[in-house]
């Protein structure tokens, strides 16, 4: 393969990461958005609260490396696979950030989630006393 063929597959296949992220990220809003209507416990709502942030920040983020890649595959013919990374992106930063961002994010929204899970579950009455 050349550098170039290279390239342009490390860009789908950057590509294709960033939207499967972002669909699982919207599905996991979806969920959480559902389970936060009936969240009684207040430390439960704030966890869900950074849930939700995360994962919009994650989806921004994402958006942000999908929409820096048409400048990166009129940049593919001078650039390597290694150096596509440190393109610019459209908002702000390199491609690198903003993927890096992106799955930070989207880790730490799965933390959230995790956590906002687990006191949603503890501030549940339990079926067993009634």
């Amino acid at each position: 393969m050349s550098t170039i063929e290279l390239t342009l597959e490390a860009i789908r296949l950057l590509r294709d990461w960033s939207q499967s992220l972002i669909v699982l990220e919207t599905a996991l809003i979806a969920f959480v958005g559902t389970l936060i209507k009936t969240t009684p416990e207040r430390l439960a709502f704030y966890t869900a609260l950074a849930t939700l942030f995360c994962l919009l920040g994650s989806i921004l983020a994402g958006v942000n490396v999908i929409a820096s890649l048409p400048s990166a595959v009129g940049a593919a013919p001078e650039t390597t696979p290694r150096g596509l990374y440190d393109l610019p992106a459209n908002l702000r930063g390199t491609i690198r950030t903003s993927a890096a961002a992106q799955g930070t994010l989207f880790v730490a929204g799965l933390v959230f989630l995790a956590f906002f899970v687990v006191l949603r579950r503890s501030a549940a009455p339990d079926d067993d006393e009634n």
